[in-house]
């Protein structure tokens, strides 16, 4: 896996049944890649906060698909949640160069409870240009069958074959030391 951020910001502890990254301040961000064969691809992880999260503003984490490697070129799935309400907001992102736009938007489409695992798929298609997504709260459902969100790529935006996670925090976060946003069984496939 490369990472981004400062050194130490993407570990895995223990018996490494998971990775996370770390945070010691709000407003920042963090990148985790990993090389794939090619541009088509199908991305799963689950994510779980590893403690409580306070304050106001939207945690974000994208589960990526077709990076350049940089991290500021890609497609993906993001789980918005909102710190103030409890809720996230699921959406298809495209990043270029640096600047993400949402593709399409399911908002307050799952509910945020701390400890919940949050489980999600993304795959995209670049020979039919199709975006696809979808998350669950494993904790309280079982995996849809449908897609809960798709997309037709009109023009493919510059890209590679990296796939992995984003993570974000927000301004307003007040938890205090280091908290770290955990996922568990990241899984990259080609094709």
């Amino acid at each position: 896996i490369q990472a981004g951020g400062a050194d130490g910001d993407y570990t895995i502890p223990g018996g490494g049944g998971y990775a996370r990254h770390g945070y010691a301040a709000a407003n920042l961000s963090r990148v985790s890649l990993a090389l794939l064969g090619s541009e088509s691809m199908v991305a799963r992880t689950s994510w779980v906060a590893g403690q409580a999260l306070t304050g106001t503003g939207e945690v974000v984490f994208d589960l990526l698909v077709r990076d350049d490697g940089t991290g500021a070129n890609h497609y993906g799935l993001r789980l918005e949640v909102d710190l103030a309400n409890s809720t996230i907001d699921l959406k298809l992102i495209e990043r270029s160069a640096g600047s993400a736009v949402a593709l399409i938007t399911s908002n307050d489409a799952l509910t945020y409870v701390y400890g919940h695992i949050f489980e999600m798929i993304c795959q995209i298609d670049t020979a039919n240009l199709i975006l696809r997504g979808k998350a669950w709260d494993s904790d309280t459902s079982i995996e849809p069958v449908d897609w809960t969100l798709e997309w037709d790529i009109v023009s493919l935006v510059t890209g590679g074959n990296y796939g992995g996670i984003r993570s974000s925090t927000p301004a307003g976060i007040t938890n205090t030391g280091t908290y770290y946003l955990h996922f568990h069984k990241l899984i990259l496939i080609d094709g």
